[in-house]
């Protein structure tokens, strides 16, 4: 048996990362790539995690291991999209006030977003995947440092969309035939 200190070890109740309520968080750019989407369109795919508060750091969790998915946007470069695009270049530079966004972009440059500040309103979802109860956060809309600092925002309700487990089908107690007591058999 291994000799353990106990007063070295803290103390956990298990279970696996922390859920992201809806909010607004400040947010880093951890990672960005032009990418083409399922489509083909082009477009430039951002990773980000929450930078400040009490949630600092929750997709550095190893968790989040190769699950990229959970905490990505993209920025469309071409399509219907550009206009919302647009947006997110303006807010972008706005908490950056050195950086030019539009500049990177049209010398193919991804790297010079890591780093940078935004700040994002996200909205939780919860779901049912193979049977079992899932959440996951999508970005809503990014807001400029000005609406971030004011409130300026409805944080959006949490969707659920998860499936209702069918209950398992009642189990009829078996006929047995009943015990005849009399009062005096009764031990009180």
């Amino acid at each position: 048996m291994p000799n353990i200190n106990w007063d070295d070890v803290t103390e956990s109740s298990g279970g696996g990362a922390s859920i992201l309520p809806s909010g607004a968080y400040k947010c880093i750019i951890t990672s960005a790539e032009f990418v083409k989407t399922k489509k083909g369109a082009a477009a430039l795919l951002v990773l980000w995690d929450v930078a400040d508060g009490e949630h600092k750091g929750h997709f550095s969790d190893s968790f989040f291991d190769n699950k990229p998915f959970r905490h990505k946007d993209y920025l469309m470069l071409e399509g219907k999209a550009l206009g919302v695009t647009k947006h997110k270049l303006h807010v972008l530079a706005d908490a950056n006030p050195s950086f030019k966004p539009t500049v990177a972009i049209g010398q193919d440059q991804a790297q010079p977003f890591v780093g940078k500040t935004c700040y994002l309103l996200l909205q939780e979802r919860k779901y049912t995947y193979n049977g079992r109860d899932q959440s996951e956060v999508n970005v809503v809309r990014w807001l400029s440092p000005e609406e971030f600092r004011a409130g300026d925002f409805k944080v959006p309700d949490t969707i659920d969309e998860r499936v209702a487990s069918p209950s398992p089908a009642p189990v009829a107690a078996p006929t047995a035939p009943a015990i005849e007591l009399a009062d005096e058999d009764l031990p009180f």
